[in-house]
């Protein structure tokens, strides 16, 4: 009798074994219309994603207390506790191990990302300083300087100094122009020109949040790229396909959608539109210094900005809470248990994160609807990129070790 128990219960595990590989073998939802999708009626999720050849490799997420702690939050999510959230993703130690859809967020459709749009502006001016269009000492020029063909007639000697370092710190002190400009006179670095012919004097050199100073960069990737390349390097029609060919296709992103601005040049501020999992490679490749599949794809000079936190403090030392805004990324400081996390990454004011902790080896991408306009999910989608999925990650780290 015991050894039929036995052998029937091994059965039973077995069959459970055999249901729940099939379980979380389902591939994430899709939808029809990737334009305009539809509400979920359920929430999808798996601790061991499905390989679906796109370049990123997936694992098992063996974490202790992640099997009660994933279904507590799902249950959240089927609860509306975090609002429009579309999706979360965590890839840890090389390894996609949770993935979740929630809401209008599909596997397949692009997601709007907001202002996570600027750090990928960020990482396309990396892109050029690797393939040596500029260096990373260029940074320290003023901006007028990377356009010969500007008119400084009606610019003035103060605005004329502004370097683009100051554009990454979003510090030119700009204020009074028209960002959104439009008119067929006004296309690529003519539209800059107004911008510096218009600002207000005395500059006020205090960190200031703006579209500007993202459509200045993509101007200056622009004029560096398409206009005056150097000799060696190659020159591109335009500037959308030197980002369709050297950051969207170095990364395998194929199924996007990509504002234009009103100069013509690729949306740089808010307008980007990327599927979940091709997110989370613009954080891999950030998390591995700018590497992606062995080749270095940003430089590693300018990465290495990004994760400097003890300069992010000297130069936000005004902001509260836990972020830091500079190279349009934000850095992120969590204390746990005695400990301090720290990320690095980009966010959207709908509720779009990228973030790369390096102490833990993770990346999180998170996305939101936006249907609900800017502000709302923003603070749902952190708690729930925090309390949830980085807390889960730092239970190795902050536990205590046990002593022999």
């Amino acid at each position: 009798m015991i050894l039929k128990k036995i052998k029937s219960t091994s059965l039973t595990c077995l069959v459970l074994l055999f249901f729940t590989s099939l379980l979380k073998a389902e591939k994430p939802p899709t939808s029809d219309n990737t334009n305009k999708p539809k509400k979920q009626n359920t929430v999808y999720y798996s601790t061991s994603p499905v390989n679906m050849n796109d370049g990123i490799q997936v694992g098992i997420l063996n974490i202790k207390g992640a099997d009660v702690a994933i279904k507590n939050f799902i249950g959240d999510v089927e609860n509306n506790k975090y609002g429009p959230l579309a999706s979360i993703l965590a890839w840890h130690k090389g390894k996609l191990v949770f993935e979740m859809y929630a809401n209008y967020g599909y596997e397949n459709s692009p997601h709007f990302l907001m202002s996570v749009t600027k750090t990928i502006t960020s990482l396309l001016l990396s892109r050029a300083i690797e393939m040596g269009y500029l260096s990373v000492a260029d940074l320290q020029k003023p901006v007028l300087d990377f356009f010969p063909n500007i008119d400084r007639t009606n610019i003035k000697a103060e605005a004329a100094a502004v370097t683009l370092y100051e554009v990454l710190m979003m510090q030119t002190g700009f204020r009074g122009i028209k960002e959104w400009m439009k008119g067929d006179d006004l296309q690529g670095y003519k539209m800059i020109q107004k911008y510096f012919e218009q600002t207000k004097l005395p500059l006020n050199k205090k960190y200031a949040y703006a579209a500007t100073d993202c459509i200045i960069v993509m101007a200056i990737i622009d004029e560096l790229t398409t206009r005056r390349p150097k000799s060696s390097l190659p020159q591109f029609s335009t500037v959308r396909k030197f980002l369709e060919q050297e950051f969207l296709g170095k990364l395998g992103i194929t199924n996007y959608k990509w504002g234009t601005a009103s100069n013509g040049n690729p949306a740089s501020a808010a307008g980007c539109r990327l599927r979940s999992r091709d997110l989370l490679k613009v954080g891999i490749a950030l998390h591995q210094k700018g590497i992606y599949k062995g080749e270095q794809l940003f430089s590693r000079e300018y990465v290495d900005c990004l994760f400097d936190m003890k300069a992010r403090r000297t130069k936000r030392p005004h902001m509260r809470g836990p972020h830091a805004y500079t190279y349009f990324t934000e850095g992120l400081e969590y204390k746990m248990n005695g400990m301090t996390f720290i990320g690095v990454g980009g966010r959207g004011a709908a509720g779009q994160f990228i973030t790369s902790y390096e102490q833990l080896d993770l990346v999180i991408a998170a996305t939101s609807d936006n249907r609900s306009g800017v502000g709302f999910g923003l603070k749902d989608a952190r708690q729930a990129h925090v309390d949830n999925i980085l807390t889960l990650f730092t239970v190795e780290k902050t536990s205590p070790k046990r002593t022999k």
